[in-house]
């Protein structure tokens, strides 16, 4: 016991400093948007000062300051705390810190120039949070979001203003802040409200709260991710566990699927989304057999790679269902017996990270030379993407190293072409070592496919292969358009006004 008294001034000392650190980040940040010193309102001015004389001393100071200040300024009911203030007989332009009950929630609104300056009001913070970080928003882009009915249809969430009647020199005249909402009245007589979580997520429109991508490798066999076919078919929460583990691992086996009728596998995949129509058809039910002019319908060896690489927008999701696997008519004795076909999924995602790790060059090179794919085996049809495409693509944040998108076949690839700062010879030694990581064996996962077990993974991320195999076999399956798998995924893994308020405000 004494000792833990003798240490007590230090812990005291060190409550002091932490205070004293905040409130200097504090004042910084204040000083940096330029705010009036007599209208700053600090928390934790002095550890030892009074609450009460602390909330009389500002509450006369900023309505000294302001002028306009209606309502109880420390009513406990937060919601129900206002300021009122005029935006446009200031100069310099005013800020305003309003504060309730508790000092450690500051409410604040300015207008410079041409844009409003929010800061969020926080909720008892702790010494070590972030400060909440300032939104600086145009008045135009306030006033062309205003989602009252006026503005926007309310049964189609589509926009009914025009944006380009809005005045060129619109400016908000007054306001009335709440610790929920901020209540601007334009020049042009509208009145818009938003909510303090609109003004927050004003930098995050169209992103959701993104899961956290697991990249894997081959040990990843001892914990497949699985989903029951009935839970698919009858329960939203079925296909929000199916596109969740697709977004976040890149695959999903859908077991207990019945496999004597395909239209059950069809139904399935439709759960997702519809099935993208090809020039190879749309719901695909086929044996071995080159009528579609090309090696996935024989029943060769085919090494780990990407789907449609020769479509501007490759296929989103694949999916396979071994119906059967049987000999072939009049096989002998000794053919009866069906063996391979095994398939083999790589991480394309934990590959790429790897190459950037153990071999940079490589990896820049696979990110920036574009390079042309196609299929042309079928007579009348060579299709091309609308341009040249590298095998990495690194548009846009969706895996680790913001790899947005795998594109890799090299049955499909066309000519390397010259003119890049990385020469011919750099592609090759780069696509060589990209070859060597996905022949690994500890980068490969093998999987044998069954009748009553259905296998969708993300084509832009996860390559798929097989072994070569005898007999018959008989899969189904088809694919997916990305747009409509990430839109099913939003919509059963998250609130549609979460989905929406991301999108629309």
């Amino acid at each position: 016991m004494r000792f833990l008294q003798a240490l007590r001034p230090a812990f005291v000392r060190c409550e002091l400093l932490a205070r004293r650190h905040y409130h200097y980040r504090h004042r910084r940040i204040l000083r940096y948007h330029k705010i009036p010193e007599h209208l700053r309102v600090h928390p934790h001015p002095d550890v030892y000062r009074s609450r009460d004389i602390y909330q009389r001393e500002h509450a006369l100071r900023d309505r000294s300051a302001l002028g306009d200040l209606r309502g109880d300024a420390f009513s406990d009911v937060h919601d129900e705390i206002e300021i009122h203030g005029d935006l446009q007989n200031h100069d310099p332009p005013m800020t305003v810190f309003h504060e309730n009950a508790d000092p450690d929630h500051p409410v604040s609104l300015a207008a410079e120039g041409a844009s409003l300056i929010f800061c969020r009001p926080l909720r008892r913070p702790k010494l070590t949070s972030r400060y909440p970080k300032p939104r600086i928003l145009p008045f135009i882009w306030l006033r062309d979001n205003c989602r009252c009915a006026e503005c926007v249809n309310q049964t189609t969430m589509q926009r009914s203003l025009n944006t380009f009647d809005i005045p060129r020199d619109i400016r908000p005249t007054m306001f009335t802040a709440t610790l929920s909402t901020v209540t601007l009245k334009w020049s042009d007589g509208h009145t818009s409200v938003f909510p303090w979580g609109f003004i927050e997520n004003s930098g995050k429109i169209t992103n959701l709260p993104e899961r956290i991508i697991q990249t894997w490798d081959s040990k990843i066999a001892k914990t497949l991710p699985t989903v029951d076919y009935e839970a698919v078919m009858n329960t939203e929460e079925g296909v929000a566990k199916l596109t969740d583990n697709i977004k976040r691992i890149g695959f999903v086996l859908v077991e207990n699927t019945p496999f004597d009728d395909p239209n059950k596998t069809k139904e399935l995949l439709e759960r997702i989304g519809p099935i993208r129509v090809t020039h190879y058809g749309g719901f695909y039910d086929f044996t071995p057999n080159l009528a579609m002019a090309d090696t996935a319908y024989t029943n060769e060896a085919l090494p780990p790679h990407t789907d449609t690489t020769y479509f501007t927008e490759p296929a989103g999701l694949q999916a396979f269902h071994l119906l059967s696997h049987q000999p072939a008519p009049g096989a002998s004795a000794d053919e009866a017996a069906v063996s391979g076909g095994k398939t083999v999924l790589v991480d394309g995602f934990h590959a790429a990270r790897f190459l950037q790790q153990i071999d940079k060059p490589a990896w820049t090179t696979l990110t920036k030379v574009a390079v042309p794919w196609h299929a042309s085996g079928n007579a009348g049809i060579t299709i091309a993407p609308d341009k040249l495409y590298p095998v990495l693509e690194t548009r846009g944040q969706q895996g680790p190293n913001g790899v947005h998108r795998i594109r890799w076949n090299n049955a499909d690839r066309g000519v390397v072409p010259f003119g890049w700062t990385e020469t011919p010879q750099m592609w090759y030694k780069a696509a060589r070592r990209w070859n060597e990581l996905l022949s690994r064996e500890d980068f490969q996962l093998w999987l044998q496919l069954e009748p009553g077990k259905v296998l969708i993974f993300d084509n832009w991320r996860v390559l798929h292969g097989r072994s070569a195999f005898t007999g018959i076999r008989r899969i189904c399956g088809g694919y997916i358009n990305r747009d409509d798998f990430i839109s099913r995924w939003r919509n059963t893994n998250y609130k549609r006004e979460e989905v929406i308020d991301r999108v629309l405000g």
